[in-house]
């Protein structure tokens, strides 16, 4: 399986696996008004948002003051992680931040 059908098999996953955690849920409808007060374009409206592949994306050299990986890097195929840091720093301007959650340790097959 290539990195990207990995990654993209991880996502479907987590999607599908979501509506279990939440099979308890009086609907759709239950965290929505939680959901509305903790957007983030309502706090930061000059902000941009993206949904990509954290793998596939591609930014200019320098664009950020810092890169946050909470719970990215563990959850990409192995072989995709050293990649995506490279990339992330290069993305950082001098002095820049990477802060990432990961793991210490290959997982055992």
């Amino acid at each position: 399986m290539t990195a990207g059908g990995e990654s993209d098999l991880v996502r479907r996953g987590y999607d599908a696996l979501s509506y279990h955690y939440r099979s308890d849920d009086a609907g759709e409808d239950r965290y929505a008004p939680w959901l509305a007060e903790l957007r983030a374009r309502r706090l930061v409206q000059a902000g941009a948002f993206i949904r990509a592949d954290a793998t596939a994306i591609e930014f200019p050299p320098r664009s950020f003051g810092a890169v946050v990986c909470l719970y990215v890097l563990i959850h990409l195929p192995l072989a995709a992680q050293p990649g995506l840091v490279q990339r992330a720093t290069g993305w950082l301007r001098p002095a820049g931040w990477l802060l990432a959650v990961t793991g210490h340790s290959t997982p055992a097959a």
